[in-house]
């Protein structure tokens, strides 16, 4: 067998050994779909929310995060908890409308994100809102 065929034959076999691992590999990683709990949450629970509260700077995650100059705005509600907020008018904020320290009730459908990098319990697409007096 000439040198050309020997390096052919180590190379294929030295790629199918690779693709190989690979599989085996690809098919190991998490758990299987019939392994998971029943009673796992679904990746995107909603559910319809109407709550009042006050527009705030949202909090960073974790006791130790750095401080930034960024404000994403958010809502304290009354139940003390923090929500992001999402399908508020733009102009609202631009005009002054809409300001930290606002006080106001939301209505829309209320999503939970454990990836986001705030300290939420959750976000709001917010359907309607009406500014209320502190």
């Amino acid at each position: 067998m000439s040198n050309g065929k020997k390096y052919f034959y180590a190379a294929l076999m030295a790629f199918g050994s690779i693709i190989f691992g690979m599989s085996l590999s690809i098919q190991g990683c998490g758990p299987r779909v019939s392994e998971l709990p029943k009673d796992a949450p679904s990746a995107v629970e909603q559910q319809q929310i109407a709550i009042s509260g006050e527009i705030v700077c949202l909090p960073s995650k974790g006791r130790n995060s750095i401080q930034t100059l960024e404000c994403a705005f958010g809502l304290l509600g009354t139940d003390g908890k923090h929500y992001g907020l999402t399908n508020l008018p733009q102009q609202d904020f631009i005009n002054g409308k809409i300001t930290t320290g606002r006080h106001i009730e939301v209505s829309g459908m209320l999503s939970h994100d454990p990836s986001s990098k705030y300290d939420i319990a959750g976000t709001i697409d917010v359907g309607s809102y009406s500014l209320k007096n502190p």
